[in-house]
């Protein structure tokens, strides 16, 4: 017996000694998940659809198993501030579900359609896990509500001298259908074929028009726009109008055409003419060009092509009488303003 309580001694001395000092066990479900960082908000005619991404890592970086839900926390602050800074009394917290474990990067939404019209609200929302396991507090918006104004209309684009000039309607009403009662600035966005997303192009527009300096020239943009009213700091923005493509075609003319040459010769046809070259135009919104003939004679001048031709060459096929006749090039861009005459070749025909 001596020898028995002897070896069981010596056995848990070894194993005390061979396992060494360990933390103290950390009971299953007490680790809680990691606060959310990234609620927000978007103001909508019923209320405002808040957002988050539902989490997936516990605050030691293991994964969340089991995810009950969300606890949901509002507050009606007081609307003229008098108390930045002092704790907020929040209403008992909505519960609100979550059956599965999701991916990484899933967004949770909710809206609430309870709001009145120019009162202050905060949010918060924790993650629940179990029964006293939850996050600690997500990050908090605050926001004054109201519903958005109706979208501007009628938007339209036209090419100036100095840019794309865009001009709209501003909204008359709310989007409940009430009339407008304050002061709204207006947005543009702007987007490329090739663009995911919306750019803002001008913000705190005052008047329904922006001059796009910046359009770029032979590629379409689509255009839209917003208006927005401010709510003791929360802007509210409307949906957007609907949206205009266009293209900024210079109405600045092309310089004109230089190095025009005029020779008398067999044409490419057989036909016995003359044949015209001159230096291709830089012009970077080119439509092609315009030849004229005139005869010294008669101090006639006839254009010899219908529509621009877009290359730098011609063949005048005409059978003309003998005599002296003057070539002039010009150059049209896209929106159809022609250049000044390059300056003449001369060309004389015999019998």
């Amino acid at each position: 017996m001596r020898y028995t309580g002897l070896a069981v001694l010596v056995a848990l001395c070894t194993l005390l000694v061979a396992c060494g000092k360990k933390d103290m066990p950390v009971p299953i479900g007490s680790i809680h998940p990691k606060s959310i960082n990234d609620l927000k908000y978007v103001i909508t005619p019923q209320g405002a659809e808040l957002s988050w991404t539902i989490p997936t890592r516990n605050v030691d970086g293991s994964p969340i198993l089991a995810l009950k839900g969300f606890e949901l926390y509002k507050a009606t602050l007081a609307s003229d501030n008098t108390c930045n800074g002092c704790p907020i009394a929040f209403d008992a917290p909505i519960f609100l579900p979550m059956e599965t474990v999701t991916k990484s990067g899933q967004r949770m939404f909710y809206e609430d359609r309870t709001l009145q019209p120019d009162r202050r609200y905060a949010f918060e929302i924790r993650t629940v896990k179990a029964f006293l396991n939850k996050s600690e507090p997500s990050n908090r918006v605050v926001f004054t509500w109201h519903v958005p104004a109706s979208p501007p209309f009628g938007l339209t684009a036209v090419s100036r001298p100095q840019g794309l000039e865009l001009s709209w309607t501003p909204p008359a009403t709310w989007a409940n259908g009430e009339p407008m009662n304050r002061p709204l600035f207006h947005r543009v966005y702007g987007k490329k074929a090739d663009d995911a997303d919306w750019r803002l192009l001008k913000d705190r527009l005052s008047t329904p028009t922006f001059l796009y300096a910046k359009a770029p020239l032979s590629e379409a943009m689509s255009y839209r726009v917003t208006a927005v009213s401010d709510h003791d700091g929360t802007l509210i923005e409307s949906q957007p109008s609907s949206e205009v493509t266009a293209e900024f075609i210079s109405p600045v003319p092309p310089s004109a055409p230089t190095g025009l040459v005029a020779v008398a010769k067999t044409l490419s046809t057989g036909k016995t003419g003359v044949e015209l070259q001159w230096q291709e135009s830089s012009h970077a919104q080119l439509a092609g060009y315009f030849v004229y003939r005139k005869a010294l004679a008669t101090a006639e001048i006839k254009r010899l092509n219908q529509e621009p031709v877009s290359v730098s060459t011609f063949e005048d096929e005409t059978h003309l009488s003998p005599g002296i006749y003057e070539y002039h090039v010009t150059a049209v861009n896209r929106a159809g303003k022609e250049s000044e005459p390059s300056s003449a070749a001369t060309v004389r025909i015999y019998e």
